[in-house]
Formats: C-alpha cells, sequence, structure tokens
C-alpha cells in the first residue's frame, strides 16, 4: 500500500493533551469545594448519616462532584470521580 487510508491504529496508544487551567479557574474550583456548608446533624454508628445544608446524607450518596466516602463526629470526606478527597470539617456548636 502506497498511500495511507485515514484510519488509526487501535493498538497505538493516543497521544493525550493535556488540560489547561489558568491559576484563577484553579482557585475558584478549590474555593466552590472548600465552602462552608452548614452541617444540621451527624448520626454515627454502624450506618452513619449526616443532614447538609438541610439534604440527609449517607456514606456513599452522591454529594456535588463526588460521593460522601466517610462520616465522622468531626468530619465528612468527599471522594471526587478522578480519586480526589476534600473534608467538610465539623464545627462544634
Amino acid at each position: 500500500m502506497a498511500g495511507t487510508s485515514g484510519l488509526q491504529d487501535p493498538t497505538r496508544p493516543q497521544m493525550l493533551r493535556p488540560v489547561v487551567a489558568t491559576p484563577e479557574q484553579l482557585m475558584q474550583s478549590v474555593e466552590e469545594k472548600r465552602r462552608d456548608y452548614r452541617i444540621d446533624m451527624i448520626v454515627v454508628g454502624s450506618s452513619p448519616w449526616v443532614v447538609i445544608d438541610g439534604e440527609r446524607y449517607r456514606e456513599g450518596d452522591p454529594f456535588g462532584d463526588g460521593i460522601i466516602q466517610r462520616i465522622t463526629r468531626t468530619q465528612i470526606t468527599i471522594r471526587t470521580p478522578e480519586g480526589e478527597t476534600w473534608n467538610i470539617d465539623v464545627q462544634p456548636s
């Protein structure tokens, strides 16, 4: 074959292009995740749950762009689909 058919070899890795974000966009993303949430109630034990901003959540429930991974007396841990984790710290009342 003298010419190419325009088909790509499926066994060759695809070239990945980096996602470019400005520092301002990155900070906005972090600030959105770190905003102050109102923790109304936490119940810990064998099946913990929490009320955040008036909505009830259990471990494994979707929250923002992730899921509630863990609920303790002092912290709610969120895990994003990319594997990033972030925490909502519980302030004593």
